[in-house]
């Protein structure tokens, strides 16, 4: 209540209300993507999209000075009932930097701050080999790939992956602090104009025609378009008994019989090791979104395992410190380039199969001396659980939360399970849930509808939008630790 006197006559008398509000708001970009704290595109645009909300009154959203989400309401129940999605394409041009600015209705605020790299040509290739050419059996060719910013060069031969290499600028999304913007540091970008080379052996391939194809990619996502594929012809092999005899000294290591036991799994994530968390990154685009149903690749990242990659400033790490278990786990791996592995997925252990149904995973080294194996998620499950990685003793290697859809699911429900898993890594139980219950609920306007999970089960409730409004629908899904 406020009065206001001039002498003994009260000229103003009426209630007051006073706003505290020092939490900034929170932001969650889906799209783009920084390599090296950079944002690389091959237009003269780029599309920012995610989710922002804030705990009281409302806030502004601006890139490079433009509005792309605004919402202001003393009502408001905080952020269950003003979270928005934006999508909003912004003018760039190589070398400038694009400035990130949410501020609330109180001026508390969070920045980021990210240069542009604007490149439309495509990579080029040397193949190494033409059209309707004749090899013997035991040649091998080299194949090339050049760009100012190239990202990978991988070849196939009749469909099936032989060899790829890749330079090292991690993936991160982007990511605002309360930090000055202008103090950022970012990646190195002269070692991405090395050429990538890789070698191909036609040694294990049958006398015939085969097809070998090359996709070069940069990080602009120009794709090479010329001089990437041609059909040749093995000629047959001689049978003089050394037609594969290399001299290798590989040691032979045999996977574990069908009768042997899995070992047993630890009863609950409680029982996990935290410092092994986040020490494996599983999914297609390698972001912890899998598919139930069906195969999905894993890739495992520890200290010492392999060298920095180069230009990897500024960027997120996924290395973890390793536990004895798991060193011993990497000596034998790189000592026989090959390992055996369990896979297990809670919220109560499930063993999963390897990609070849078996009950165990093979664990194998990439171009670049990555471990990586693939692992089947049974069908019917959805929402967050946990992928624990086992030795044959049952000892813990490596573990990550992950985000499960369906087989089916379009990029749109993939890129919402990316923003429910990171949402919920950060505040242990909340999400936004569509009509499957993974993410934003689409009716037929244009808006989109915001859900929270307790436990495991979600609950979806009505999002306003300018023409439209969306139901979140209910759906149940794991919360792992």
């Amino acid at each position: 209540r406020m009065i206001v006197k001039e002498g003994s006559d009260v000229v103003l008398d009426t209630p007051v209300a006073f706003y505290f509000d020092r939490q900034a708001p929170e932001v969650m970009f889906s799209t783009p993507k920084l390599y090296g704290g950079r944002i690389f595109t091959n237009n003269d645009t780029v599309k920012f999209k995610g989710v922002i909300s804030d705990d009281f009154a409302g806030y502004t959203l601006k890139i490079n000075n433009l509005i792309a989400s605004d919402n202001f309401s003393t009502d408001s129940k905080g952020k269950e009932t003003n979270a928005q999605s934006f999508d909003r394409d912004v003018e760039v041009k190589n070398g400038e930097f694009v400035l990130i600015q949410a501020i609330d209705q109180m001026s508390s605020a969070l920045y980021g701050r990210a240069p542009v790299v604007v490149d439309k040509d495509a990579p080029s290739v040397t193949l190494g080999i033409k059209d309707n050419d004749h090899v013997e059996a035991n040649h091998k060719i080299s194949v090339t790939a050049k760009d100012d910013h190239l990202k990978l060069l991988r070849v196939k031969i009749d469909g099936k992956e032989v060899n790829h290499a890749s330079n090292g600028l991690k993936e991160t999304d982007i990511k605002l602090s309360k930090n000055n913007p202008y103090d950022a540091t970012f990646a190195d970008l002269k070692d991405l104009k090395d050429p990538l080379k890789v070698d191909v052996d036609f040694n294990s391939l049958s006398a015939g025609k085969h097809l070998i194809t090359v996709e070069a990619v940069d990080y602009a996502g120009n794709v090479a378009t010329k001089n990437t594929s041609a059909e040749f012809f093995v000629e047959k092999k001689s049978n003089d008994g050394h037609g594969n005899d290399h001299g290798s000294s590989s040691v032979t290591v045999n996977p574990p019989s069908a009768s042997t036991p899995a070992p047993k799994a630890p009863e609950s994530t409680a029982k996990l090791d935290q410092s092994l968390k986040g020490s494996l990154v599983a999914g297609e685009h390698m972001n912890d979104v899998v598919r139930a149903g069906k195969s999905n690749p894993v890739k495992l990242y520890f200290a010492g395992m392999d060298a920095p990659a180069k230009g990897d400033a500024g960027s997120k790490s996924h290395k973890t410190k390793v536990s004895s278990a798991t060193s011993e786990f990497i000596k034998e791996l790189k000592k026989n380039k090959v390992a055996y592995a369990y896979a297990y997925m809670y919220s109560s252990p499930v063993l999963l199969k390897g990609a070849d149904g078996s009950k165990y995973v093979k664990v194998t080294l990439d171009k670049n001396g990555q471990p990586q194996f693939n692992v089947v998620i049974p069908a019917g499950y959805f929402g967050k659980h946990t992928i624990v990685l086992l030795n044959d003793k049952g000892e813990q290697l490596a573990w990550a939360n992950v985000w499960v859809v369906p087989e089916n699911a379009t990029a749109f429900d993939e890129t919402v399970a990316e923003i429910n898993l990171k949402y919920s890594e950060l505040h242990s139980g909340t999400g936004f849930g569509n009509g499957l219950g993974t993410g934003f609920g689409n009716g037929l306007g244009a808006g989109s509808g915001f859900g929270t999970f307790t436990g495991t089960t979600y609950v979806g409730t009505d999002g306003n939008a300018a023409s439209g409004s969306g139901s979140a629908g209910a759906a149940s899904g794991d919360a792992a630790a």
